[in-house]
């Protein structure tokens, strides 16, 4: 059956569930492309820099507490001692408290992989070796006496320290390096995203103004001819039809 012996009702409905097509398929891109980027951005926001913040923390605490370590074996009295060790374990309970947030990040399967896991081992490994040397010099300048031997204790842990700061580092450009990853891939999706919604918009434009064109020939051609054939019965031919 050809289109033109449709109604106009008919013809009107199936213009119409074109367009409607059009747009559900563009609304169901758009929802996926969404959806897509809206991860990429949480997993950025919420998973990534958290981690790294966390990193962060334990870089400062590191840092600071090596530092601390060489002054606690340059002073001499007892209030700059106590002060410095206060210090140190501040550094500490701070470092403490951004490790169990990170662990509970880090638990989860589907926010880490192996690689971050093995840097944060790497971290704990040699935070396991590092700490017990600091402890040895706190205790060996404890009240301004310095006990003998402090001095090689603070050189044995000064290459741990750095050891430490590395490891840190390792992980806070893993987390770098997996955002600008991810940020890339939510441009990416953006950029298709933009294509296909003026892909869709072209196609609804193009097929609404042929449609619309096609309809008006079909209803406005037949009523031309009902015209014609109206013009000849006033003219008193009775033979048209």
């Amino acid at each position: 059956m050809q289109f033109k012996n449709f109604s106009i009702g008919v013809r009107l409905g199936i213009g119409f569930a074109v367009l409607l097509l059009l747009l559900v398929a563009a609304q169901v891109i758009a929802s996926s492309r969404v959806s897509t980027i809206s991860g990429r951005l949480t997993r950025i926001n919420d998973v990534n820099s958290v981690k790294q913040r966390y990193a962060i923390n334990f870089r400062g605490s590191v840092h600071d507490r090596s530092i601390l370590m060489r002054d606690l074996v340059l002073f001499e009295k007892p209030e700059d001692i106590r002060r410095t060790v206060d210090e140190i374990n501040l550094l500490a309970r701070n470092y403490a408290d951004s490790a169990v947030k990170l662990d509970e990040l880090m638990s989860d399967p589907a926010l880490t992989n192996s690689a971050e896991r093995k840097a944060l081992a790497d971290i704990k490994a040699v935070e396991s070796r590092t700490l017990p040397l600091l402890d040895n010099v706190v205790a060996g300048t404890r009240d301004g006496v310095k006990q003998q031997g402090v001095m090689e204790v603070v050189n044995a842990a000064r290459p741990e320290f750095s050891e430490w700061l590395r490891v840190i580092n390792v992980f806070i450009d893993m987390q770098e390096e997996t955002n600008k990853t991810m940020g890339a891939e939510a441009r990416s999706v953006a950029a298709t995203f933009n294509t296909w919604m003026i892909a869709f918009g072209v196609c609804a434009v193009v097929f609404g103004g042929c449609f619309a064109w096609f309809l008006v020939r079909s209803i406005s051609n037949p009523i031309s001819e009902l015209k014609q054939a109206f013009a000849k019965v006033a003219e008193g031919d009775l033979r048209t039809r």
